[in-house]
């Protein structure tokens, strides 16, 4: 008996070594094995693998489509087209199945059969409803998804010549608002989705970046690195995120290789950039001076002057009031009795008088970028290396940032797949302008309301000549006054704007920013059974930020000087544990997700600033000043947000399918009692053309219904400890601390309930394709500053106490009007009509600063003045007079029509409501 065992153990180590030693050999290679004096024949049968070849070109003209994907089905090998869409991959089995994908066009699926040459046609997507989506923790089929989502592919990107990412979201998505940036180089507009949702809490979208929490600044992102951005509209897509997806998701995901042959791809960009729209026309010279006249004399009138002596007197005033005269003549030279302007005058320094010329450059725009991608059979790789130097309109301003990518994914085993995705970037922001309303600092205020008779530079008020310093420069006149060594030329002050030049500061302007950034993610996905997947991500984000703003000494103005430095640095910690499932259960098929997410956010700052400077220059160290201007001042930030989220979707043969989510949340910014939230979820959706009654309906290719229903929060609120109360030092005589805040500890998120309805179509053979969208969006226990008693010592206290609604209705059109071999016109459209309300108000009204809300109006009205025109008799505004609120005399009433009105705007009525545009 053990002899024969002993035989069978021989032949089977036999058999698995041969099996090991020929792994790799031809089919007919064969083994013998003597046993017990017995030849034992062993072979091995192998697959053939072959290599495949062919060429990759678009169903429609039959034009090559380069760099498209071709992959072995359920493998990481692959390969791409060249320019001329030709393709040759190595070691495919006959039984195997290509993919072929390309941006734009719909993935195909083939099977070899044993071929060793596929050609292939393509067709082109047209953002049909099969693409695939990045969503929230995953990705989805635009067909069965049941939330409302927008895609921004790559090529918007690619198309277009921008500095930030923002900038190529302009008019791409519908409900998606990019508000004008100020013209900074690098500034960042706001963003909005579906309009506002809170009054002092925040109302930008949260930002995911590769999966992970981004909390820092958007323009340090390279726009050439993105592959997509989906925008999340409603509750049904956003509610995984909970407590901050209340105002919408921005997921932006950054590109990754592909398996084939390194791929470099270098581009340079230049471009000019000038002011977006057009300043108000100005008067020239001659009309200022007339309209100043005017003035003068109305208002010699208006004080008692008969109109003769006031038309006498009005250009000898006005000289006198201005304190220049450009003409070199006197009042009865330069004006008729009317006021009218002698048409032999002639302005001195009527080439000196280009204020906003002085402050404005046609801008340069430099953007350069390149990248290395590629991979093998187990591991890709994506890696770049990108600069921008951007020279604003504004003289002075400008912005620069380098940037660098490295993303690489490899399959260590069967079961276990781990990556890295590293993005860097270093900016610099510099010439950054007042836009103060009402400041003289304002440069774009300044030069749009000084008149052209005041020049730019000093000139002698008996010749008009410029006045030279003893280089033989000219002076810059900063409208102080002025008064040559010798106290021969004495200039007088300007009357607007006096102490200011901006077209000669804006070369001196000390003022910026420089931020560094880094965020880092890395990830192991790892296979438990088929179908069931358990994924690791962990994600680092870290900007380091500092400003400057120095204050250049003018003798003219008789300035001291001043230097102010801040920094701050923010540090950003993500953990997610996740594990998917899926299963097909004929045409059923589940997909489960359950997880847990852990966020922390720390932000610390510092400031200080010093006066008086030393050694008149540009040295802003403070070691060149010698008075303190501001205390040193620091102070940190610490927020933490822990999550659990699941996901279940369901859909059966894609034709009706449904999804439900559920996130609890709980936000360091509350108290323990009401620290935890619930946010979820429902949607369901029917795929109208998948029934067999539309078979005969030719002309519509696609039609899907979906609705959704969905609780999200936003924790986003003014502070990060808003429910506590908050002591700050102070030194009265003594150390000590005192009260700033009132807690409490009832505060809790703002909701937004949310209902979407809609209808995506595809029609005229994929040439017409869009969809319509109703939603209406509930936000509830929104957050105000409720005033409190003068005995309390605190002015005000945050409370949970509004609610109001943002509903509207989508409309997306997508079309291709124009097709030929050598040419494609497509036309893109969307609108968005969004109404809003206030439906209650802790107190009502309700003022804050320069804002006043009422309920039953809308967020984006303005209260004004109710203005009736200008009274005949005196050229002064008359106003409906605010007769229950306030007393009158005799005097401040003028009657019409039955009408009481007024010229005190103090004792106006606000009445006139203007809406403005969200």
């Amino acid at each position: 008996m053990k002899y024969y065992l002993f035989r069978v153990l021989r032949i089977v180590i036999i058999i698995l070594t041969a099996g090991f030693i020929n792994a790799n050999a031809a089919s007919s290679l064969r083994t013998k094995a003597s046993v017990g004096g017995k030849t034992t024949v062993l072979s091995k049968k192998k697959s053939v693998q072959q290599s495949i070849t062919g060429k990759v070109v678009a169903v429609e003209d039959g034009t090559p489509i380069p760099f498209a994907n071709v992959a072995v089905k359920g493998t990481t090998r692959g390969v791409s087209t060249d320019s001329e869409g030709n393709y040759r991959l190595d070691g495919v089995k006959a039984t195997d199945i290509l993919v072929f994908s390309s941006v734009g066009y719909q993935n195909l699926e083939i099977s070899v059969n044993g071929r060793s040459k596929i050609d292939v046609k393509m067709s082109q997507q047209q953002e049909t409803l099969n693409q695939v989506m990045v969503v929230a923790f995953g990705t989805a089929k635009k067909s069965t998804f049941t939330g409302s989502a927008a895609v921004i592919n790559e090529d918007v990107f690619k198309n277009r010549p921008t500095t930030e990412v923002t900038q190529a979201l302009t008019g791409t998505t519908a409900g998606l608002q990019v508000g004008t940036s100020n013209g900074q180089p690098g500034s960042e507009p706001t963003l909005r989705i579906r309009g506002l949702g809170s009054f002092n809490a925040s109302s930008s979208p949260l930002i995911i970046l590769d999966g992970i929490p981004y909390d820092n600044s958007i323009s340090s992102i390279n726009p050439n690195d993105i592959e997509s951005v989906t925008v999340l509209k409603d509750a049904s897509s956003a509610a995984l995120y909970g407590a901050r997806g209340a105002n919408g998701v921005l997921l932006i995901t950054t590109k990754r290789g592909k398996s084939g042959k390194p791929n470099i791809n270098a581009k340079y960009n230049f471009g000019l950039t000038s002011r977006q729209s057009a300043d108000y026309e100005r008067l020239n010279d001659r009309e200022f001076m007339e309209l100043y006249w005017e003035s003068q004399r109305n208002s010699l009138v208006l004080n008692g002057s008969t109109l003769q002596n006031a038309n006498a007197q009005a250009g000898s005033s006005l000289l006198a009031g201005l304190g220049y005269n450009p003409y070199l003549m006197s009042a009865g030279e330069l004006f008729d009795s009317n006021g009218k302007l002698n048409p032999n005058a002639v302005n001195h320094w009527a080439d000196d008088t280009d204020w906003y010329g002085g402050i404005t450059q046609t801008g340069k725009r430099h953007d350069g970028n390149i990248s290395i991608s590629g991979g093998t059979e187990k591991t890709d790789y994506y890696t770049s290396l990108g600069y921008v130097k951007e020279e604003g309109f504004i003289i002075g301003s400008s912005f620069s940032r380098i940037s660098g990518k490295a993303n690489v994914n490899s399959q260590i085993t069967k079961w276990l797949k781990m990556g890295t995705n590293l993005n860097v970037a270093h900016s610099k922001s510099d010439g950054e302008q007042s836009e103060t309303s009402g400041a003289i600092s304002n440069p774009f205020r300044a030069t749009r309301y000084l008149g052209n008779i005041f020049p730019i530079h000093l000139h002698n008020p008996s010749t008009g000549e410029y006045i030279l310093d003893a280089d033989g420069n000219k002076i810059p006149d900063f409208g102080s006054g002025w008064t040559s060594p010798d106290g021969s030329i004495v200039i007088s002050n300007r009357d607007a704007f006096a102490g200011s030049n901006h077209p000669f500061q804006v070369h001196d302007n000390f003022r910026g920013l420089l931020r560094q950034t880094i965020n880092m993610k890395g990830y192991a996905d790892v296979s438990l059974l088929d179908g069931l997947k358990f994924t690791i991500n962990g994600g680092l984000g870290s900007n380091m930020f500092r400003s400057w703003n120095g204050g250049y000494v003018y003798e003219q103005i008789g300035n001291a000087g001043s230097s102010a430095q801040n920094s701050s640095n923010t540090t950003t910690w993500t953990f997610q544990q996740l594990l998917n499932y899926s299963k097909n259960f004929g045409k059923h098929h589940f997909e489960a997700l359950i997880g847990h997410e852990s966020y922390q956010y720390q932000y610390w700052y510092l400031t200080t600033s010093m006066k008086t400077q030393t050694i008149i220059g540009n040295n802003f160290e403070y070691a060149n000043f010698t008075e303190v201007n501001a205390l040193p001042n620091s102070y940190t930030h610490n927020y933490r947000v822990e999550g659990y989220l699941s996901r279940l979707n369901y859909d059966f043969g894609e034709k009706y399918f449904a999804s439900a989510s559920y996130r609890k949340d709980g936000s360091s910014r509350f108290s323990k009692q009401v620290r935890w939230g619930d946010f979820w979820s429902v949607g369901a959706g029917w795929a109208v053309t998948k029934e067999n009654f539309m078979e005969n309906i030719k002309f519509v290719n696609q039609l899907k219904l979906r609705a959704s229903y969905g609780v999200v929060g936003n924790d986003d609120l003014s502070g990060y400890y808003p429910w506590r109360a908050v002591y700050i030092p102070a030194d009265n005589g003594e150390p000590g601390y005192v009260q700033s805040s009132l807690g409490n500890p009832d505060l809790t998120w703002e909701t937004s309930k949310s209902f979407d309805v809609a209808a995506e179509f595809a029609i005229l053979g994929n040439r017409l394709n869009g969809s319509v969208e109703y939603f209406n969006r509930v936000s509830s226990d929104l957050l105000f500053s409720v005033p409190q008693p003068i005995s309390s010592g605190i002015p005000s206290i945050d409370k949970n106490a509004g609610s109001m609604y943002n509903k509207g209705v989508e409309i997306t059109l997508n079309g291709e009007v124009f097709k030929s071999k050598d040419w494609r016109i497509g036309l893109n459209a969307n609108a968005t009509w969004i109404k809003n309300k206030i439906t209650s108000l802790p107190i009502d009204p309700y003022t804050s600063s320069i804002y006043k809300i009422e309920a039953g109006h809308s967020r984006y009205d303005y209260w004004l003045r109710d203005w009736y025109g200008v009274n005949p008799e005196t050229g002064f505004n008359l106003f409906k007079a605010d007769l229950d609120r306030f007393t009158f005399t005799p005097t401040e009433l003028k009657e019409i029509d039955g009408v009481q009105y007024t010229e005190n705007v103090e004792k106006s009525l606000y009445g006139q409501l203007a809406a403005g545009v969200p």
